[in-house]
């Protein structure tokens, strides 16, 4: 310590020593040397100027101007709660509101978000047990995992330390490093805000003669926001609007989103999907994702300016980047979801999709579509859905496909293509289907057997000479194989089923079919069919008739069996007579009313080897039993050609369940061969 004290002068400073500190919230505090330094305003200390009294010593190494307050220490090192630690040189003093300040020039290093370089200005409030900071000329890298993505420079802006941790607001420039490839930035400034206290920080910071508002969400959180921004991608496409870089920690790891609004393509966009056509891109919004040491991937959401292939001006489409060769699928803090497939159509790295409804002869169809575009252009679909059939007044009525994938071949305006997907009846009255089902789809005049890549899987479109556009009617067809369903809670129908759509009907086809009539554990069974069914979708609740024939069998009960052949006959239309045309031709039902039969001509039934039935018998189902009835049959106990008891011409009636069989016959005419 050394003093110079006169009636106008006073001066001192001492060197050496140890530190010692006590300012909430800092901890573990240390310092290579400490200088405490004062004068008057009059006082002016030479530098080598010595004092001393006795035979001690003290020299003012460096001169000391007027007016000086200086409690200078070199190597200051301090942390807070192990979340933020200080290196550097600081000068600490006393505001007028009695509260230490300080001035440091060093890093400040923050837990798992980055090293902080510059000049700080910090308040110790005594009060609040915090500090509050302002800063300048503040530097950072940013890191995702152990790569350098962005740097931050030539900050200012205010933090807030305490117990909690640390938050704060900067102002400064962002410039992108080598680590994000085929990519460049350019703004005029941004915001960075960060945050590794949970809760949200809203503080009004006074340092000096400077106040700054602080307004930081819950951490941890680290932005870096611009508007204004230039942003260009692989050297080709220019993004020009506003952006926000956000740290996450997700389940997949560290990654850094982009989120883009309001941006534009300057240049426009002429790649995959748009037909040829340059879109110029303005509105757009989306999010991307940084992968470090591969580049970008991303998406923007806009809407078309022109018309591309389906796509009318005005429709919303998404436009995608992706370099890496690699898919991203990551869930972000908001809850949002960002999935960008490895490639686009034909491997191409930027591609355009679209959600769309597109109204197709015949077919409703909404999905969302990907373009790849080529002398024709291939749509290719996922999470389509597709209608076919009519509109009533108050619902619909056909098949409805859902979940469905695939791809649409545009050739000049004229439209082809198969989806698969999800297909239920819906609107008819009585007909119960769900399963997965193809839609082939041709409108085409001509035959087509192309073969196509999508998605990076060779397909291929094969449509016959007689599977074309017929008196402008576009050939529509849903196909399934191995299916089960039901008419009126009767009829069950098993086997390969085409459904091809023919005016307000679907003309429905088989092979190898059968249908069954069941009740409990007893089926009455037709097998290998000669099918035909029309479903009818011209008015509400829908309508149809069946008429299959094959051969009978009966499951579940080994005290009857059943031999011979069976009509099976469905019919809700309301006609009598039903043309299926063809071969079958007009079958009549026999009644206008609803009916569900099995029947047939040639008919035996054996019961409990007691009795042979056999002539023309027709099944039904009422609730939980299977009835036959006739009103001519032979019935009779054989037992060789010369001796029987038999009557034949009778009536006859069966009623037949899980639990139970009787039968009974009555009328007709008497026969028998007993010898003597």
């Amino acid at each position: 310590f050394g003093l110079i004290l006169s009636g106008t002068e006073l001066g001192f400073a001492t060197s050496g020593g140890s530190f010692d500190l006590s300012l909430a919230p800092l901890g573990s505090v240390s310092a290579t040397s400490v200088e405490i330094t004062y004068t008057n305003a009059v006082t002016t200390i030479d530098a080598g100027t010595s004092v001393g009294a006795r035979d001690v010593t003290f020299e003012f190494v460096e001169a000391v101007a007027a007016g000086t307050t200086s409690f200078a220490v070199e190597g200051f090192a301090a942390s807070v709660v192990e979340v933020v630690t200080l290196a550097g040189d600081a000068d600490f003093n006393m505001n007028a509101q009695g509260d230490i300040t300080a001035s440091f020039d060093g890093t400040l290093s923050v837990s798992q978000l980055f090293d902080m370089v510059g000049v700080y200005g910090f308040v110790f409030d005594a009060a609040a047990q915090e500090t509050k900071i302002a800063g300048e000329d503040i530097g950072f890298n940013v890191k995702v995992g152990d790569t350098d993505l962005m740097s931050f420079s030539n900050g200012s802006g205010a933090l807030l330390l305490s117990d909690a941790g640390v938050a704060g607001s900067l102002s400064g420039e962002v410039a992108l490093l080598d680590s994000i490839p085929d990519v460049t930035l350019a703004a005029d400034q941004f915001t960075a805000v960060f945050s590794t206290i949970a809760d949200e920080v809203e503080e009004s910071i006074e340092v000096g003669d400077e106040t700054f508002d602080l307004t930081v969400p819950g951490g941890p959180f680290l932005s870096l926001a611009a508007e204004e921004v230039t942003f260009t991608l692989f050297g080709e496409l220019s993004l020009e609007g506003n952006i926000l870089f956000e740290r996450q920690t997700v389940a997949e790891g560290e990654l850094m989103i982009i989120s883009f609004s309001d941006v534009s393509i300057a240049a426009g966009f002429g790649g995959e999907g748009t037909g040829g056509e340059a879109l110029s891109v303005t509105d757009a919004n989306g999010d991307f994702v940084i992968l470090p040491g591969n580049g970008v991937v991303g998406r923007l959401s806009f809407v078309a300016n022109v018309d591309i292939p389906l796509i009318a001006a005005g429709a919303t489409a998404t436009l995608f980047f992706n370099k890496t060769g690699s898919a991203v699928e990551v869930t972000t803090l908001t809850g949002g979801s960002v999935q960008i497939a490895a490639n686009g159509p034909n491997g191409s790295t930027t591609w355009v999709e679209a959600a769309l409804s597109i109204s197709m002869p015949g077919v409703e169809v909404s999905g969302v579509f990907t373009y790849a575009g080529g002398s024709s252009t291939t749509l290719i679909g996922s999470e389509v859905s597709a209608f076919i059939g009519d509109n009533m007044s108050s619902s619909r009525v056909g098949l409805e496909l859902t979940n469905g994938s695939g791809f649409f071949y545009d050739n000049g305006g004229v439209i082809s293509g198969i989806l698969t997907g999800t297909v239920s009846v819906v609107g008819i009255d009585g007909v119960t289907l769900t399963t997965e089902m193809t839609l082939r789809y041709n409108n085409a005049t001509n035959a087509i057997s192309q073969s196509f890549t999508v998605a990076g899987n060779e397909v291929s479109l094969e449509f016959s000479d007689e599977e074309v556009n017929s008196d402008g009617n576009a050939f529509i067809q849903l196909i399934a194989n191995d299916i089960d369903f039901d008419l009126g809670g009767v009829v069950a129908l098993s086997g390969d089923f085409a459904f091809t759509r023919r005016g307000q009907q679907f003309v429905v086809t088989a092979t190898d079919a059968s249908a069954s009539m069941n009740a409990g554990s007893i089926g009455l069974g037709v097998n290998n069919l000669d099918f035909a069914l029309l479903v009818n979708t011209d008015a509400e609740g829908g309508s149809y008739a069946l008429y299959a024939e094959g051969d009978a069998a009966l499951t579940g009960t080994p005290a009857v069996a059943l031999s011979g052949s069976l009509d099976v006959l469905a019919n809700t239309t309301g006609d009598q007579v039903v043309d299926f045309g063809g071969a079958i031709g007009s079958i009549d039902y026999g009644t206008t009313e609803d009916t569900f039969v099995f029947t047939g001509n040639d008919i035996t039934i054996s019961v409990a080897s007691f009795v042979s039935i056999s002539g023309s018998i027709g099944f039904t189902k009422v609730g939980e039993s299977i009835q036959a009835a006739s009103s001519s049959v032979s019935a009779g106990l054989t037992i060789s050609d010369s001796i029987y008891a038999r009557v034949d011409g009778a009536n006859f009636g069966l009623i037949l369940s899980g639990t139970e069989l009787g039968f009974a016959t009555s009328g007709g005419s008497f026969d028998l061969s007993l010898a003597p």
